[in-house]
């Protein structure tokens, strides 16, 4: 598959939003200080990079059948997942375990199967493997579908996924949101289609994205402001505050391809440090743990992210050299 210079743009931007948004976690405290509402600041600007993540494998993976077979398929994404998955999550259970913490067979078994090992944010791979798990089946209806006929489904997933939530707690409604298709593959469709559409080129659409993207910003922000406990409604993922704002920074991202194409050196930069991007997803966590600094904290909150990054990328590099070692940062 050819280079697209966006894509790489896009994962080193998800990836470092990551890395910001688990040094800003102090928002989860509800503190209600300066410190807390800065927090709150960087995560409602950057909450969106996880569906990002899903929304480059959609559009990097809803077309695997040009590239190779089923067989090769799983073999690639498993052993360059799942594989460095099993380590780490089973390293992170041992570092805890000799800090004192006990565990179980019975425990570890549960931290591989839910993605909440120590020292980590790991949660994230347990939707990826499902992803992978059905991607043959998307693809067939991604491969067998008009990107117009996609971008319909799309549509109606963010009704019933994003919109009808709304609706059910502005009123007191109980409507349904299941449909045929959900999970994280509403995020793959939706990077799928915006690949494949050029909606970038179109400066209304860009415009009126751009608005509801920061009026969603303040909505959010608004109301968690308000908030004195974690409310799973305003920390939703498939949400509108977190998919409106997606949909503009991927096709923002989209209409400066041809600007970063033309800049080798900057292209060849970003996809070094896209490469090392699941490196850094996996060791970010290792590095907040040892980092001697409260977090509610400047220090931690915004010196770190340019640090844990700098020291994530740095380390990934150097294993990826190590022939022995490599399979670990794939």
């Amino acid at each position: 598959m050819k280079r697209v210079c966006y894509f790489d743009l896009l994962n080193v931007f998800a990836c470092i939003s990551v890395v910001a948004l688990h040094c800003n976690s102090y928002v989860h405290s509800f503190h209600h200080n300066a410190a807390w509402l800065q927090a709150l600041a960087v995560e409602v600007v950057l909450f969106s990079a996880v569906p990002i993540f899903f929304m480059l494998s959609g559009a990097t993976l809803l077309e695997f059948r040009k590239r190779y077979s089923i067989q090769e398929f799983y073999k690639k994404r498993f052993s360059k997942t799942l594989l460095p998955y099993l380590f780490f999550s089973i390293l992170s259970c041992a570092l805890a375990f000799f800090k004192g913490t006990s565990f179980s067979i019975h425990d570890v078994v549960s931290v591989l199967l839910t993605g909440q090992a120590p020292y980590s944010n790991y949660w994230f791979f347990i939707p990826l493997f499902l992803y992978y798990l059905f991607t043959p089946a998307l693809e067939k209806i991604a491969s067998n579908s008009s990107a117009k006929g996609i971008l319909k489904l799309v549509f109606c997933l963010f009704i019933f996924r994003s919109i009808v939530p709304v609706f059910n707690r502005a009123f007191d409604f109980s409507i349904t949101q299941a449909t045929p298709i959900f999970g994280y593959a509403f995020f793959a469709f939706l990077g799928y289609v915006l690949s494949k559409l050029e909606l970038e080129k179109n400066k209304l659409v860009m415009v009126l994205l751009a608005i509801t993207t920061l009026v969603s910003w303040g909505v959010r922000y608004a109301f968690v402001q308000g908030l004195m406990a974690r409310d799973p409604f305003w920390f939703d993922y498939f949400a509108f505050y977190s998919v409106i704002p997606a949909t503009f920074l991927f096709l923002a991202a989209k209409r400066l391809n041809g600007f970063i194409c033309k800049r080798e050196t900057l292209c060849n930069r970003l996809k070094t440090l896209s490469s090392l991007s699941f490196g850094v997803y996996l060791l970010h966590g290792f590095v907040l743990a040892l980092l001697p600094f409260g977090h509610g904290t400047l220090t931690y909150r915004i010196a770190c992210i340019p640090v844990v990054y700098g020291i994530c990328c740095l380390t990934v590099f150097v294993v990826k050299r190590v022939k022995v070692l490599k399979w670990l940062v794939p």
